[in-house]
């Protein structure tokens, strides 16, 4: 559980850039069974994703983005891991070609830096969660600093 609380506080204060909020009350839920679906994460994961979305996919053209992403149409993921896959997968690309921030305002008015190699990738943390049997389903933000994780038992 230490781990678990670990990773999602680190994943918490990645967001804060994206208008998330340090954790400062942590509520577990247990279950045998991750289900299949989920909602939205909260405002911060989801600006990053729109952020990452407009800035990259967008910008290539169809064919350069399946290639990219292949290997999520061989398996049927549940829709949070084809998400959070197919953000990693474009945040990594964005920070190797040294790719501005240039998403929807809404998502990126409290950034304050220019490219996504100037801050951490949210994506591979919160798949690292995924992978230590913990799904995020709140994060904290400005006014809310409840993070809420749900932990496979």
């Amino acid at each position: 559980m230490q781990r678990a609380e670990e990773l999602g506080t680190r994943l918490a204060d990645i967001l804060i850039p994206w208008g998330g909020a340090r954790a400062e009350v942590l509520i577990w839920g247990f279950v045998e069974k991750f289900p299949r679906t989920f909602v939205n994460l909260d405002s911060p994961y989801e600006f990053a994703r729109d952020a990452i979305e407009s800035s990259v996919a967008d910008r290539l053209s169809q064919g350069t983005l399946d290639q990219m992403i292949m290997p999520l149409k061989l398996v049927d993921f549940p829709r949070l891991i084809q998400k959070a896959v197919r953000s990693d997968i474009l945040w990594r690309f964005a920070v190797d070609n040294n790719m501005r921030i240039d998403g929807p305002a809404y998502a990126t008015f409290q950034i304050s830096c220019d490219q996504f190699s100037d801050l951490a990738n949210p994506f591979e943390l919160f798949i690292q969660c995924l992978f230590n049997g913990v799904v995020v389903v709140g994060l904290p933000t400005r006014g809310n600093e409840q993070l809420r994780l749900i932990l496979r038992v």
